[in-house]
């Protein structure tokens, strides 16, 4: 009975699996202070939202027996919550430096591996894979991979409001020097003219 044939791209020697993790590290020890701020105070508004959820669960439970939670009241109960999310905010003690720089460190890790990861997948399976001013999946050409990098990101303070700044950041530290940008597993992303830009494995892995 014949062998099945595996894709050679799936096969990696142990050199190369060195080089891709020595990617990653780097990658991530370059990105982490840029993101530091990001983080911080992505952490410091959930600690803050933490401290005042006793608040607005009584707030709330008041709020729908004066208003029965009538749709036009919502905006205002809204704006309410993030007045005491903020006051708390202000008074909460600053956090260690260390807790920072090592949630921090967690952040970029799960991002950029999951990152890596998706578009690993991807262009394996598609061979060319056009980027938006994120490094992410165009949403018409694959929509699921937003909710996967956010998905990976649920044990952590930052949201998805804090994600598109991280991705910036990457995005600047990739490609400051150059339209190019070679990714582990042979992955190569390039600057597209007219905006955006485009993954697919680097010419040498084609054959």
């Amino acid at each position: 009975m014949p062998r099945a044939q595996v894709n050679p791209s799936l096969v990696r020697r142990p050199e190369e699996s060195e080089r891709n993790l020595a990617w990653l590290k780097q990658t991530c020890v370059a990105l982490e202070p840029r993101v530091l701020e990001t983080v911080r105070t992505a952490m410091v508004r959930d600690a803050a939202s933490f401290e005042a959820k006793p608040w607005l669960e009584s707030a709330h439970g008041v709020l729908e027996k004066l208003f029965e939670l009538r749709a036009e009241h919502a905006g205002p109960a809204k704006t309410e919550e993030a007045k005491l999310v903020a006051a708390i905010q202000r008074d909460l003690p600053p956090l260690s430096e260390a807790e920072v720089r090592e949630h921090t460190r967690r952040v970029v890790a799960v991002m950029v591996t999951s990152w890596v990861d998706t578009l690993r997948v991807l262009v394996q399976q598609r061979g060319s894979v056009p980027l938006n001013e994120l490094l992410l999946p165009e949403k018409k050409f694959d929509e699921r991979a937003w909710n996967t990098l956010l998905a990976t990101l649920k044990p952590f303070a930052v949201t998805t409001d804090d994600a598109p700044a991280i991705m910036i950041e990457l995005r600047e530290q990739l490609f400051r020097k150059s339209d190019q940008a070679t990714l582990p597993f042979d992955i190569r992303i390039a600057r597209r003219p007219r905006g955006g830009f485009v993954a697919e494995l680097a010419p040498a892995s084609r054959r």
